[in-house]
């Protein structure tokens, strides 16, 4: 039995309505019921002065979206008003890159511009406590 364009056989249609879990639009089976969330979080204590972690979250996110909980780390939380400097290696440069929270708009103040995956990075925040910073994983 051959079916006109944009129509179905009674065939396709009756194989297709057993299974009823599976979203449907005019054409067939779409493949998905549910939309599965895979972003998880990470949490790193830092402590007063000086702390050294290594980047779980997005790839290549502004150092400023990373600390403020926006952008790509929507899931993580504020710690922009404790954080002081973030310094991370440049290994092609042979240097350290900063970052200072207060010299956002110093010209020449912020070399560090992104945070990458799996790089490690030495954060200093104000004290004289730990401050918890949970960041949103697996979100690339």
């Amino acid at each position: 039995m051959s079916a006109r364009p944009g129509s179905r056989s009674r065939t396709a249609s009756s194989a297709s309505s057993t299974s009823s879990s599976i979203a449907k639009d005019d054409e067939g089976n779409i493949g998905f019921d549910r939309v599965i969330d895979l972003s998880t979080t990470t949490s790193y204590t830092l402590t007063f002065r000086w702390s050294l972690i290594t980047w779980a979250g997005a790839n290549d996110i502004p150092v400023m979206d990373a600390i403020k909980g926006t952008g790509k780390n929507d899931a993580g939380n504020d710690i922009s008003a404790s954080v002081t400097a973030i310094y991370g290696w440049d290994a092609a440069g042979q240097k350290w890159l900063g970052f200072f929270p207060a010299g956002v708009n110093v010209p020449g103040a912020n070399d560090l511009t992104a945070l990458k995956t799996g790089e490690a990075y030495w954060i200093a925040i104000t004290g004289p406590s730990s401050v918890t910073w949970t960041i949103a994983t697996n979100v690339d």
